[in-house]
C-alpha cells in the first residue's frame, strides 16, 4: 500500500478537483470555536442539538443516552464518514492514517481481552464490524487487508506475552507500547515514502510529540524507562532529537518541547520553576497544546486546490470535532464546570 503513495498522490488533478469539492462541502458543516463556547452555556443535551448542522450527526443522538452510547455514536459517525471520503479520494493512504488509528484501539481491546480479561474500553459496533476480527479469550484473529507492519506489531503481542517473562500486570501497557509504536512506524514510513513536503512534516512532528509524551506520563509516574526502551522507542526515535534517551530527565523533556512551540506555552504544562513543579507536569495540557500545535500545522491546506494534504487537513478538523463534542456533551451531562470544560477545549479547523 504505502509503495504506491506517490502515485495516488499524483493522481489526475480532475480527480483532485472533485475530491476537493465534496471536501468542501463537508467542511462547511465542522462546528468553529465560538459554536462549542455557546454550547458551553447550553443547560440540556437537547438544546446542544440545534448546534449539529449536519443531520446525521444529529439523529446519531439521543438524548437519554449514556455518555458511553453519545461517545460511541460520535466515534462511529467520524468512522462512517472516514470511510466515505475514502471511497472517492484518490489517495487512500491519508485516510487510512485515522482508519488505522480507529481500528488499532479494537485490535487493543482484543489483545487485553486475551491477555489480562478486560478491554480497556468499548469499540463502536460499527467499528468492530469494519475490523473482520474475532477475538476470544484463547485468540485474536488478524483483520485482513492490514499493512504488514500493524500485522507484525500484533504477532509481537503476542510473542512477548506468552513468554510469560513480564509481570502480568504490566501486560496491558506491553501491550499499548507495542501497538502505538507498530502505529507510529507505520507513520514513520508514510513520512518517507510521500512527495508531500507538508504531510512528511506534519507526520514528523506528530511522531515527536507522541514520543515526549509518552516519555513524560512514564516519568511523571514514576515508572520504570525499561519497557519504553523494550518495546516503544524500537526503530522509533530520531537519536539527534532524543540522545541518550534512557536518561532523559522531564526537564530534558521540557528543553525538547521548547524546540518546537514557544516558552510562553511549555510553561503552561510546567506552570512554576521549582523542582516539584517540573517532577509533576499537567499531561492534559500537554495533550491539549499538541493538538492544537498539530492542527496549526493542517489548517493552511484549505487553500491547496488538489492534493492528499485538503483531505488530511478536513480528516484533523473531524477528529478534533469529534474530541471536543464527546468532551462538551459527556461533560454536561455530569455536570463538569464550563470554565473547566472551556479551559480543556480545543482550537478548531474551520
Amino acid at each position: 500500500m504505502i509503495k504506491n503513495l506517490k502515485k495516488n498522490e499524483e493522481s489526475d488533478n480532475y480527480d483532485w478537483c472533485f475530491a476537493s469539492g465534496k471536501v468542501s462541502v463537508l467542511e462547511s458543516y465542522l462546528l468553529n470555536y465560538k459554536q462549542f463556547e455557546e454550547m458551553l452555556s447550553v443547560d440540556t443535551v437537547e438544546n446542544l442539538l440545534k448546534y449539529f448542522t449536519n443531520a446525521k450527526l444529529r439523529y446519531s443522538f439521543s438524548s437519554n443516552g449514556s455518555v458511553a452510547d453519545i461517545e460511541r455514536a460520535i466515534e462511529s459517525y467520524c468512522f462512517s464518514k472516514t470511510n466515505e471520503i475514502r471511497a472517492f479520494s484518490p489517495s487512500k493512504i491519508v485516510c487510512d492514517i485515522f482508519l488505522i488509528r480507529y481500528k488499532l484501539q479494537g485490535i487493543k481491546n482484543s489483545l487485553k481481552k486475551k491477555f489480562s480479561g478486560t478491554p480497556d474500553e468499548q469499540t463502536s459496533a460499527d467499528i468492530i464490524k469494519n475490523l473482520e476480527i474475532e477475538h476470544s479469550r484463547e485468540r485474536v484473529e488478524t483483520p485482513s487487508g492490514w499493512p504488514l507492519a500493524m500485522l507484525n506489531g500484533m504477532e509481537r503481542v503476542k510473542k512477548t506475552l506468552h513468554k510469560d517473562e513480564e509481570p502480568k500486570n504490566n501486560s496491558r501497557w506491553i501491550i499499548d507500547l507495542i501497538m502505538d509504536n507498530t502505529y507510529l512506524s507505520f507513520l514513520k514510513t508514510i513520512s518517507k515514502e510521500t512527495s508531500s513536503p507538508y504531510i512528511r512534516h506534519y507526520l514528523e512532528k506528530f511522531i515527536f510529540l507522541e514520543i515526549v509524551g509518552s516519555l513524560l506520563r512514564t516519568l511523571a509516574l514514576g515508572k520504570s524507562i525499561t519497557p519504553l526502551s523494550n518495546f516503544f522507542f524500537k526503530d522509533l526515535h530520531d537519536i539527534n532529537n532524543f540522545p541518550n534517551i534512557l536518561n532523559l530527565s522531564i526537564n530534558d523533556c521540557k528543553v525538547l518541547l521548547k524546540r518546537e512551540l514557544s516558552s510562553e506555552t511549555v510553561n503552561t504544562i510546567f506552570p512554576n520553576n521549582n523542582e516539584r513543579a517540573i517532577s509533576n507536569p499537567n499531561i492534559v495540557m500537554l495533550e491539549k497544546i499538541s493538538a492544537n500545535y498539530l492542527l496549526s500545522i493542517a489548517r493552511p491546506w484549505k487553500r491547496i486546490a488538489f492534493g492528499p494534504e485538503r483531505i488530511l487537513g478536513y480528516l484533523c478538523g473531524l477528529f478534533t470535532e469529534a474530541y471536543n463534542l464527546k468532551l462538551v456533551i459527556s461533560g454536561k451531562i455530569n455536570g463538569i464546570d464550563s470554565l473547566l470544560l472551556k479551559d480543556r477545549l480545543r482550537k478548531c479547523y474551520v
